[in-house]
């Protein structure tokens, strides 16, 4: 193995080569300047000092434990890398060469970060940093960041994140607070997950989902753009969809409602929410749209009634869940005569006067109903009101 040792290097504006793996020493400096170009094809350790005013192109590991000074650009060339950047800051980060580079220490991105070809990998315990105006490119299936990336600052915010086998960008629209750095990442539920639907929501996406972590500041206003991915595209179509949001994993998962008018980045089909963003946990969710306008129980019927409608006393407008419903009929003493927890009994037979205990059908007079469901949007709902029966 070929190792070079550099103690003071200056590079000039023509192209270098570097072919061996680079130790440079401790109170060593490398500078290249504007306009120059460097490449190491292998490794390069860095325990002295690197000023980059131009280009350095990386086949191998970086490892840098003593002093980077960025003004110029870092690009990640090889198929697989690991990147120790001792929390410094990195003015332009270019990502290619495919493979995997894996962030074993926290690094700033002041610029730009440009991910054409690979995968970044940050560890649990290091971070990824877009700093206050720092420019991201969309990312693609081919380049994207795997676990979390940051973002300081307020405005638009950009995460092209995803897992291994998905890539799943989330925008940050809007976004108000104090001295804000937040995260965002994307997951994959697993097996023994099954996401719990909320207020506003009937059936949750439970392949995937994503976690906002606020590492400083608090979020007074943003909105959320979440991809619906080809694969989760029947679902899409299967109903209205809204993105949701919850405090724990699995949930429950409420409505945060969709925001048509919200343009977003995705370089997919996408959901906006209309809530503010400020929630750990987000996914995608059917929304039941329940028109409460077709909402009807009629209060009186007679058994000489020309219409079968009027002979029974049914729950009208298709709004009920099957779990969690109940209608009671009672009598002048508080007698309960009739009792259902049917929906679908409810919405076809309905209740016809006779009184359930006895068999037989109840005398002309009013009576008083109670109504306990959830609505299809999975909201509780309560109600009671008065029956007649006319003859």
């Amino acid at each position: 193995m070929t190792r070079t040792f550099f103690y003071i290097i200056v590079i000039c504006i023509i192209p270098v080569f570097s072919f061996g793996q680079i130790y440079i020493q401790p109170n060593a400096s490398i500078t290249v300047l504007k306009d120059a170009e460097v490449t190491f094809s292998s490794d390069i350790y860095n325990y002295g000092s690197i000023l980059n005013e131009g280009a350095l192109f990386i086949q191998g590991d970086f490892i840098n434990q003593g002093r980077y000074v960025p003004t110029g650009a870092v690009y990640l060339v090889g198929s697989d890398q690991s990147i120790s950047f001792n929390q410094d800051t990195i003015n332009h980060l270019f990502i290619q060469g495919g493979g995997t580079k894996r962030v074993l220490s926290d690094i700033n991105i002041l610029s730009s970060f440009t991910l054409t070809d690979g995968f970044v990998y940050p560890d649990s315990s290091t971070a990824v940093v877009l700093l206050e105006n720092a420019e991201v490119n969309d990312g693609s299936i081919n380049s994207y960041v795997i676990h979390t990336l940051f973002a300081r600052g307020e405005g638009d915010l950009y995460f092209p994140i995803g897992i291994p086998t998905a890539f799943m960008p989330v925008e940050l629209h809007n976004v108000e607070g104090d001295s804000l750095l937040v995260g965002m990442s994307a997951h994959a539920f697993d097996s023994t997950q099954k996401p719990i639907a909320g207020k506003g929501t009937r059936a949750i996406l439970d392949s995937r989902f994503w976690t906002q972590t606020v590492a400083e500041g608090n979020i007074k206003n943003a909105r959320i753009s979440l991809p619906i991915l080809p694969e989760d595209i029947d679902f899409y179509t299967a109903d209205s969809v809204v993105v949701a949001r919850a405090q724990d994993t699995i949930g429950p998962y409420r409505s945060s409602g969709a925001d048509e008018s919200i343009t977003s980045r995705i370089p997919e089909i996408y959901v906006s929410s209309i809530d503010t963003a400020n929630q750990t946990f987000y996914t995608l969710a059917l929304y039941h749209d329940v028109n409460w306008n077709l909402f009807y129980i009629p209060n009186a019927l007679s058994q000489h009634a020309t219409s079968d409608e009027d002979k029974a006393i049914k729950v009208y407008g298709n709004v009920f869940q099957n779990d969690g419903f109940s209608f009671v009929v009672k009598n002048q003493w508080g007698n309960t005569i009739y009792k259902t927890t049917s929906v679908h009994e409810m919405e076809t037979n309905g209740w016809n006067g006779v009184n359930a205990r006895s068999g037989r059908r109840e005398m002309i007079g009013q009576y008083i109903y109670f109504l306990h469901g959830i609505t299809k949007h999975n909201e509780a709902f309560s109600t009671a009101g008065s029956i007649w029966i006319i003859d």
